[in-house]
């Protein structure tokens, strides 16, 4: 996975095109930094309990070559957060 142009924010296109798939396909998706991520969070009135760049571990990468990419960068961030009252401080 190459990871470019991570400031720039805004809508992406993924094409997937893997021998496997029987139709190639497109999906869209909208780049945020992390940063833009919390501020939102923030200003919609949400505390950030917790953060996880899920990964595999070396063991599940060599049972499922596809899940290598994810011991060199994340594919995923999980965000827990839960929204406060203003009374929480």
């Amino acid at each position: 996975m190459l990871v470019d142009r991570y400031f720039e924010e805004g809508v992406r296109l993924t094409e997937w095109r893997m021998a496997r798939l029987k139709r190639p396909f497109d999906t869209l998706y909208w780049h945020r930094t992390f940063e833009t991520w919390f501020a939102q969070l923030h200003r919609a009135g949400f505390r950030v309990d917790s953060l996880t760049e899920p990964h595999a571990t070396a063991a599940q990468a060599r049972r499922l070559p596809a899940l290598r990419g994810t011991r060199r960068v994340p594919f995923f961030l999980v965000i827990g957060a839960r929204r406060v009252s203003p009374n929480d401080g």
